[in-house]
């Protein structure tokens, strides 16, 4: 048996629930396309981390407090999303026909160069006017309500309390100690998140380094449990978000791909009008240059309202940054440990109850770093983000 198999092996014989710390880190399922729940914990998860029991039961006002902002979140962003299609949507149909019409209808009667299906130009008249409303409708809407401000704001009080939720967990010292102290840190931070305002929350600084409450002893059961829950519920979850994330933008980025070639065939199609000698032919390239680039405006608007490209950049390199941590914490946060322990003590059964939990929750807290500051980074990039134009 290696080296590395007897660690494993006597891990796991250490406390009676746990489970080798290489199948803490398996893919946890995806209940729907992206979504996970590590904001409350089944009685089979309590049952199983023991040593977690008091900090879990703690953190569930957390997670009622999440509920309400998400559920908030999420209707806001369906209707942002809604009315930023339907601006682009309507703005481009009312462009395009305007831009049709004028081709073929210059003085106002159906021109002998135009397609027979072409409608009448009173049914041209009616689109026009009609789609154009409606893009004026939803912009004024959309404006005059902030649903994209509610949205951004929504968002970020619940991963507010996401965060709080880890951050109480990776810091023993906050919760090790009494149950009212415990309950009066969860208290003031909510009052202090609920209490946010977006102005506020775009300029605050980029979260500063984990420099603080990872120096202290833990029971080496509990530091397992803390680890073991970790890998599991928080950092498995974030890589799978990120990765699906990713994959979701794959379609908005194939067409980004191909926008900059609908300026460049107007182009061309204003070039070869001057070689065309057949009337309907230089009218047909006249509106194709014309058309093309009010077809890519409209798929511009609709993409810049979400930054799918930035987005999908920013959630590649935080997932890299998330599995090099998961990797150090697994291959060397708690054998390192464990190797000192034994290295310090002489045999495993003689080592002491306790052990230094500094390297794995300073590699915690920087887990958490990255992702605060990764929310952080979205947060202003959406709110400086044009939704229509």
């Amino acid at each position: 048996m290696s080296a590395a198999a007897a660690r494993e092996k006597k891990l796991t014989s250490e406390t009676p629930h746990s489970e080798p710390l290489s199948a803490a880190v398996a893919p946890a399922p995806v209940r729907r396309s992206d979504a996970f729940d590590d904001m409350h914990d089944s009685d089979e998860e309590l049952d199983r981390y023991q040593a977690l029991a008091l900090p879990l039961t703690l953190c569930r006002r957390i997670g009622k407090e999440f509920d309400s902002a998400d559920g908030r979140a999420i209707r806001y962003q369906k209707m942002h999303r809604w009315l930023t299609h339907g601006a682009a949507l309507s703005a481009t149909v009312a462009v395009v026909t305007a831009v049709i019409a004028l081709g073929y209808y210059p003085i106002g009667v159906m021109s002998p160069l135009a397609p027979k299906w072409l409608p009448s130009r009173r049914s041209m008249s009616v689109i026009e006017i009609w789609f154009a409303g409606a893009a004026i409708a939803i912009v004024l809407a959309g404006y005059f309500s902030r649903v994209k401000e509610r949205w951004l704001l929504s968002r970020h009080q619940a991963e507010s309390y996401r965060l709080l939720r880890y951050a109480f967990l990776i810091h023993p010292s906050v919760w090790r100690g009494s149950e009212q102290s415990s309950g009066e840190w969860i208290d003031h931070r909510l009052q202090a998140i609920d209490g946010t305002e977006l102005a506020g929350a775009v300029r605050e600084p980029a979260p500063h380094g984990p420099f603080e409450g990872t120096q202290m002893r833990l029971p080496r059961g509990v530091l397992r449990a803390l680890t073991e829950y970790y890998l599991s519920r928080r950092l498995n979850p974030q890589k799978e978000y990120l990765a699906n994330r990713t994959q979701r933008n794959e379609f908005s980025d194939w067409v980004r791909v191909y926008l900059p070639w609908f300026f460049f065939f107007s182009i061309v199609a204003v070039f070869c009008k001057f070689f065309v000698h057949n009337l309907r032919w230089e009218g047909f390239l006249a509106l194709l240059a014309a058309l093309l680039p009010a077809a890519a405006a409209g798929v511009r608007t609709w993409r810049g309202a979400f930054e799918f490209s930035r987005n999908k950049g920013r959630f590649e390199a935080a997932h890299q940054a998330l599995r090099d941590l998961e990797r150090r914490l697994v291959n060397e946060g708690f054998s390192a440990v464990e190797a000192q322990q034994v290295s310090a003590v002489g045999s495993p059964s003689a080592a002491p109850p306790d052990t230094d939990a500094y390297s794995i929750l300073r590699d915690l807290s920087w887990c958490e770093h990255i992702l605060e500051t990764e929310h952080r980074e979205w947060l202003r990039l959406m709110f400086e983000t044009e939704w229509f134009g």
